[in-house]
């Protein structure tokens, strides 16, 4: 007949030290295994991963103005807007009103944190009346007007924003650095411009673009090994 097996109970499943302690000192208890693992457990519990993203808040004022969201080139919605579920790191935030000149930043997205951002738009100018003209008299004869120099308005300065895959490259505009990718490089007089990334370790990136007046210009360049 064959013997059946104990059934294990708590009483084995403890650990036992020996008494390595000298005279004066007291004897280490036998600590049990079970209290062990359910501190393991629980320290496992506790240790909770950072948060990887963050959040927007945008606002608009006048309050009622319509002000669109684009980010990182997609449409968003209007404001106010909270974005939320962000990627840490830098992100292109573009805001459009009719009326306005459209607005654009980079703005940086801090992991576990709520960025706001409030755009103040001035009220637009109300048009001025036009002066009705003075026709002469028949009896008084009329002048030869000469017309005069208009002075004129310089156009808007434009902008372009430059990213690249993989990111860190050196840019370059006829021949002047500008930072890394990402970058947004405003204040551009409105003419064609020569583009050029370089990164150690990849071929040369080059093209040339266009920048309108009160216009952003976006380049996505994907770099290739030599």
């Amino acid at each position: 007949m064959i013997p059946s097996s104990p059934v294990p109970t708590l009483q084995m499943f403890r650990i036992h030290t020996f008494k390595l302690s000298p005279p004066g000192f007291g004897t280490m208890r036998r600590i049990p295994l079970f209290v062990i693992l359910v501190a393991i457990i629980l320290a496992a519990g506790c240790a909770k991963e950072a948060p990887q993203t963050g959040s927007l808040d945008i606002s608009s004022a006048p309050a009622g103005l319509v002000v669109q969201v684009i980010l990182d080139g997609n449409f968003k919605g209007v404001t106010p807007l909270i974005l939320t579920n962000l990627s840490a790191g830098s992100h292109l935030l573009q805001l459009r009103s009719p009326g306005y000149a459209e607005r654009v930043q980079l703005v940086n997205v801090n992991a576990g944190q709520r960025m706001q951002i409030s755009a103040d738009y001035p009220p637009i100018p109300a048009p001025t009346p036009e002066t009705p003209t003075t026709q002469p008299t028949p009896e008084t004869p009329s002048q030869t007007v000469r017309p005069t120099d208009v002075p004129t308005t310089p156009p808007p300065p434009g902008s372009i924003y430059v990213s690249s895959f993989p990111q860190g490259a050196t840019i370059y505009l006829d021949g002047k650095g500008f930072g890394v990718t990402p970058n947004l490089i405003p204040n551009l007089t409105p003419k064609s411009y020569v583009l050029r990334l370089s990164l150690v370790g990849w071929k040369d990136y080059k093209v040339v673009l266009s920048v309108s007046p009160g216009q952003m210009t976006t380049e996505v360049a994907s770099l290739s090994r030599p």
